[in-house]
């Protein structure tokens, strides 16, 4: 046997297996599916929104909004359940495992990518209508796999060139991008289920796909272990509490915090040396990380980005 017919032949006996366990054990199987499926994004924002009212941390326009975003991206959720295991052939031996350079979107991925920017770019002009998306909506199907490369190595000159191409700046352009391609690169973490340990990366971007953190995690009953979130795909990994994820920098004297004092769960990691930051969440246990919705916290805490930006340091 090939080992893809061994892969498949392994995948039948545990379905078989799978059905056996249901039908012996229906009632823990099933509540587990359950609780996977009902941690949803705007359903932890609505979680936030008596906090994010009572602090004045955000606007109601801004609540919506950000709602909208996340709805719609779960109905493309809802729409692919799953990525083909044909994706896995994209999946490298090396770290970042995603072979970014090679990856290509099937086409029915394509048009579901294709509808949620539709809704997304309704969405955003509602509040901006000077924003114009119909030259990036006629071209998208064409351009998706050459955007989402660009997009995951960072290639600013490229997504620049593309956003003049389509009217838009380039933070706008990254913007949609980046909420369009998102719930694509959440099922490709699912599908390559990535497993990996602090010796086998140190390294600040997403040992999966490549991309950036947007936020990290500290779980204080894991002996105050660290670790980054990516702000695409969504997968977690441990990089040392001490050391800036932008330059390196282990100097004592050049690294610090600011903590929020309405809630000391929220800190700003702050590099003097490259003046970066990052915030973070802190847990007192383990099994109330699995609680916190990192993507949603990153907009929860906006109101720590602004004061870090007039503090004169800039977001990872």
């Amino acid at each position: 046997f090939s080992a893809r017919e061994k892969s498949l032949q392994l995948r039948r006996i545990w379905e078989a297996v799978s059905g056996i366990l249901r039908k012996l054990y229906p009632a823990k199987l099933t509540r587990k599916k359950i609780i996977k499926k009902m941690i949803k994004h705007s359903d932890y924002l609505e979680g936030k929104k008596n906090f994010l009212t009572e602090k004045k941390l955000m606007s109601n326009e801004m609540y919506d909004f950000y709602m909208k975003i996340f709805r719609a991206q779960e109905t493309f959720l809802q729409n692919c359940t799953s990525l083909s295991e044909d994706y896995r052939k994209y999946r490298r031996e090396v770290l970042p495992a995603l072979s970014v350079d090679d990856i290509v979107i099937d086409e029915g991925i394509k048009q579901l990518l294709h509808s949620l920017l539709s809704e997304l770019a309704g969405i955003i002009s509602d509040i901006n209508s000077g924003m114009n998306f119909s030259h990036l909506g006629d071209n998208f199907i064409t351009e998706a796999d050459t955007l989402l490369r660009a997009l995951l190595k960072q290639d600013y000159e490229l997504l620049e060139k593309k956003g003049l191409e389509n009217r838009l700046d380039l933070d706008e352009f990254i913007f949609i991008l980046h909420n369009v391609f998102k719930p694509f690169m959440i099922r490709l973490k699912e599908c390559f289920d990535l497993k990996t340990e602090r010796e086998d990366w140190l390294k600040a971007n997403c040992p999966l796909c490549g991309y950036l953190p947007d936020i990290s995690i500290i779980t204080e009953s894991r002996d105050n272990k660290r670790h980054l979130h990516c702000s695409i795909c969504e997968n977690k990994w441990e990089f040392p509490r001490m050391v800036c994820p932008v330059c390196g920098s282990d100097e004592q004297s050049k690294l610090g915090y600011f903590e929020y004092e309405d809630d000391n769960s929220y800190r700003v990691y702050y590099c003097d040396e490259c003046k970066h930051y990052i915030k973070n969440v802190r847990v007192p246990k383990l099994k109330e990380e699995s609680k916190i919705d990192l993507a949603v916290e990153d907009i929860v805490t906006s109101f720590l980005d602004a004061s870090m930006i007039e503090k004169g340091y800039k977001r990872i």
